[in-house]
């Protein structure tokens, strides 16, 4: 074969492998951006599921955070004679600073809250995204405040017999000696026994009864005691044991001074916390 004819040859085969070369190693980078490409959507991949897993985490203990309030209620309705204190004995209970000279009486009935501080944990919690949360519950009185007047007892007696917890009565009358008759005549025979008759026709857990001479401070003998008003009111004070015997508890205070309030606020707290003021759960 002649120079002539091997020359073009040659050329032709190093320009083929030029390109062969060119193509092998651009096939080589595609193939390595292909894996570079895989491997970034890899650790994308991974990345998120970290990420995915973190935030499922974060989710739950934020939620693991969150807990439950219930509140148990206690009612206690409060009913007495026209002017009686029962009002600023109520405030005395709920609003610890507020001012109870020159109250006007109340004119049908008011409804009052005091909520208890502490809290205790349920034995038993809710369940949300397979966890169990924490219950917490809390003890109230609603206290409802019935005016004096003779018409606004049918309505005191409606509101007891649509209860279905717990009733707390706190039967309320005056330490003046001069409204002796207006208690005797308030706390009647006739209406004590309607009263009863209309606890005995609810279900209710507990009764609890209260008897509270208010105005200690403005009764006209010295060192007002006990024992002088319930004899002083002994017709109405009769009717009373004879109607809840020795469950009743009885009191003298003055919302005005605060004296009596101590004994009284306890015993009256003793029915819906414990000694540690924690809420009584049944």
């Amino acid at each position: 074969m002649t120079d002539d004819l091997v020359s073009p040859i040659l050329g032709a085969v190093a320009a083929i492998t030029t390109v062969v070369a060119a193509y092998l190693q651009w096939r080589s980078h595609e193939n390595q951006r292909k894996v570079d490409r895989l491997e970034l959507q890899l650790a994308s991949k991974e990345e998120c599921l970290v990420e995915k897993d973190r935030t499922i985490q974060e989710l739950k203990d934020f939620v693991s955070k969150i807990t439950y309030s219930e509140t148990i209620d206690h009612n206690v309705v409060v009913i007495g004679p026209r002017s009686s204190g029962k009002t600023s004995l109520v405030k005395s209970l709920t609003e610890i600073w507020r001012d109870i000279h020159g109250m006007q009486p109340t004119a049908s009935f008011d409804r009052f809250e005091y909520k208890f501080p502490n809290r205790r944990r349920k034995s038993q919690g809710r369940k949300f995204m397979g966890m169990e949360l924490g219950v917490y519950v809390q003890a109230r009185f609603v206290l409802w405040d019935y005016g004096g007047e003779d018409h606004l007892l049918s309505e005191a007696l409606k509101k007891i017999a649509g209860f279905s917890g717990d009733c707390v009565l706190l039967l309320v009358l005056t330490s003046e000696e001069d409204r002796t008759l207006k208690n005797n005549e308030y706390f009647s025979y006739s209406f004590l026994q309607h009263l009863q008759a209309t606890l005995a026709a609810f279900v209710v857990r507990n009764i609890k009864v209260f008897v509270v001479f208010t105005k200690a401070d403005l009764a006209r003998i010295e060192n007002a005691n006990l024992q002088h008003l319930l004899k002083a009111n002994e017709l109405s004070i009769k009717y009373i044991s004879s109607f809840f015997g020795t469950t009743a508890h009885y009191h003298i205070v003055s919302a005005n001074s605060g004296n009596g309030l101590g004994p009284f606020v306890r015993q009256l707290a003793s029915c819906a916390v414990d000694e540690a003021g924690l809420p009584k759960v049944n």
